[in-house]
C-alpha cells in the first residue's frame, strides 16, 4: 500500500492500493459544468430538495433559455415542477427583450442592485440553478448566502468551475450535508463572515 502523507511516501508490501491522504489544505473546485457529461443520478431525490424553500429564481440568460425549454412540461411527483413553473423569474440578459416562461423579469444592467432588492423582499430563499458567470459576479460582491452543492462521485478533470481564480480566498462553514446510496453527496454551505 502506497499512502501519501505530507508530502511523504510510505510504501507496505502487504496491500496494492494507493490512497493519496492530504493534510494540507484542498480547496473545493467544483465543477459545474463539463462538455458531454451526463449526470449520474440526475433523478436523485437531492435535486429537488435542494430548491423547494425557495420564492424566486435567478438565472443568467443561457440558463434560463434552457429551463424555459424543459420545465413548462415537466411533472413530478413532488410538486417541484409546479413549484418551478409559479415561481417569480428574474433573467440577467443585456439581450432578452421579455422571458418565454411566466412569470419572468429581465435585468439588462445594476444586477447587484436588482439581486439586493430582491433579497430584501419577503418570501424565502432566492434560488440560482447553474449560470456560472452570474454566480461568479454575485460571489465578487459577497451576496452570495449559501451554497447548495450536489457532488457526484465522477472525476471529470475539466470543466467551467464553481470557484474560479480571481475568487478571493473565503471560508466557508458546513451547514447541512446529505450522503446518497448513489455516492452522490449534497452539501450545504454558508461564507462565514466572521473569520
Amino acid at each position: 500500500m502506497i499512502k501519501q502523507f505530507a508530502g511523504a511516501l510510505i510504501w507496505s508490501a502487504d496491500l496494492n492500493n494507493l490512497l493519496p491522504f492530504y493534510r494540507d489544505t484542498l480547496g473545493l473546485q467544483v465543477v459545474m459544468e463539463s462538455p458531454g457529461y451526463v449526470m449520474l443520478g440526475a433523478d436523485s431525490p437531492a435535486a429537488p430538495a435542494l430548491g423547494l424553500g425557495t420564492h424566486s429564481e435567478v438565472s443568467g440568460r443561457k440558463t434560463y433559455d434552457s429551463a424555459a425549454e424543459s420545465w413548462p412540461h415537466a411533472t413530478d411527483e413532488i410538486g417541484f415542477a409546479d413549484k418551478m413553473n409559479r415561481m417569480p423569474k428574474v433573467v440577467v440578459s443585456t439581450t432578452l427583450e421579455a422571458g418565454s416562461w411566466h412569470p419572468t423579469a429581465v435585468v439588462k444592467k445594476d444586477v447587484a442592485e436588482a439581486v439586493t432588492a430582491l433579497k430584501a423582499q419577503p418570501g424565502g430563499n432566492i434560488y440560482i440553478y447553474g449560470s456560472n458567470t452570474l454566480v461568479q459576479s454575485l460571489m465578487q460582491q459577497d451576496l452570495i448566502d449559501e451554497y447548495r452543492l450536489m457532488i457526484y462521485p465522477v472525476v471529470l478533470g475539466g470543466g467551467k468551475r464553481l470557484f474560479n481564480d480571481g475568487i478571493a480566498p473565503a471560508q466557508l462553514k458546513l451547514v447541512e450535508n446529505k450522503v446518497f446510496s448513489s455516492g452522490l453527496v449534497a452539501l450545504t454551505y454558508q461564507p462565514d463572515r466572521t473569520a
